[in-house]
């Protein structure tokens, strides 16, 4: 499983079938709202499952925790500010 940083280079590696997470921190965290674009650019509809967020909590952190708690471990969110 590798750890990317740029959505796009994530989105390829899900349209390839690879497993991935993404790490956000403080330079690409609004760059997640992105991933829908970039799957309409390489025509695939695959997902990545886990994220690692790797900055201090904020509202996007709280957001994203809640989807992993609705989704019922469909979506992994871990916590690796340091």
């Amino acid at each position: 499983m590798k750890t990317l940083y740029d959505i796009e280079e994530v989105t390829k590696a899900c349209a390839n079938d690879e497993e991935v997470i993404f790490a956000i921190n403080s330079k690409n965290r609004y760059s997640i709202f992105l991933f829908t674009f970039y799957q309409y650019k390489y025509k695939t509809n695959k997902e990545f499952k886990h994220i690692s967020y790797q900055k201090s909590k904020d509202l996007l952190y709280y957001f994203l925790r809640l989807v992993s708690k609705i989704s019922l471990g469909y979506y992994k969110l871990t916590y690796d500010y340091k």
